[in-house]
């Protein structure tokens, strides 16, 4: 997603697309808006084309993005993964 074209409307139950290149080589990830608040709250499903798993219903993880104002000059993003594949999460563990 980092450095990623994003296509979408922004509207929830549409598709989004995320186009980068990284090390020479195109990728084009894809995932579905669940729910949106404009300039607050992001939520979406996420495939990655670049891990190498079949695009299917269950190698998609959800992506929550929250954005909050403590003060007029001062913002925290909040982001959360969920429902993460398992062969990611396993493959990932493995690494720590």
């Amino acid at each position: 997603m980092l450095c990623s074209v994003v296509l979408t409307n922004w509207q929830a139950g549409s598709d989004v697309t995320f186009t980068r290149i990284y090390n020479g080589i195109q990728y084009q990830d894809k995932g579905q808006i669940l729910e949106v608040t404009e300039k607050e709250f992001l939520k979406s499903t996420y495939w990655s084309s670049r891990k190498g798993y079949d695009n299917t219903p269950q190698n998609y993880f959800v992506i929550t993005y929250s954005l909050e104002m403590g003060n007029p000059v001062c913002y925290t993003l909040k982001y959360r993964r969920e429902k993460i594949p398992l062969v990611l999460e396993q493959k990932n563990r493995k690494g720590f």
